[in-house]
């Protein structure tokens, strides 16, 4: 009896504490007729960055690099297959930026042979490359 008791607290206790970190809520649609007027303020005005010191700065409060991603299916498992790489990082980098009001761009680059997402800055005339898994910055190139 007391192992069967152990059995349900322990299955109750996995459902309670996978609904705490999975997202198992059901779609919810709109009425196809359903329309609303909204008013929005004035969108964000994105800028580049001054100064090769402020996006520096800028990326050591960012916390991307230091993230780490777990790809959860729509069945709570984490398949050994899928992981979060250099893409995602590339535009969670890109989101954040843009969140705190900068101009961030992403780009492929050929890394040891293979395709690499990074990001990309303007500063001025000057284009700068960021790996968004270190923070790493370098100059790229000149715009004119």
């Amino acid at each position: 009896m007391r192992n069967k008791w152990f059995k349900i607290i322990f299955a109750l206790l996995v459902l309670v504490v996978s609904g705490l970190f999975l997202n198992n809520h059901s779609p919810v649609y709109a009425d196809s007729g359903a329309t609303e007027e909204v008013t929005v303020g004035k969108p964000i005005e994105l800028r580049e960055f001054t100064s090769l010191e402020e996006l520096k700065s800028w990326l050591a409060e960012d916390d991307t690099n230091e993230c780490i991603h777990l790809v959860v299916g729509e069945d709570g498992v984490c398949p050994l297959n899928v992981k979060y790489d250099c893409d995602d990082y590339a535009l969670q980098l890109q989101r954040q930026a843009a969140r705190s009001g900068f101009l961030m761009s992403v780009t492929i680059i050929k890394k040891q042979g293979k395709p690499h997402m990074i990001n990309l800055a303007c500063i001025g005339n000057d284009i700068y490359y960021i790996e968004p898994q270190t923070d790493e910055v370098w100059f790229y190139d000149h715009k004119d």
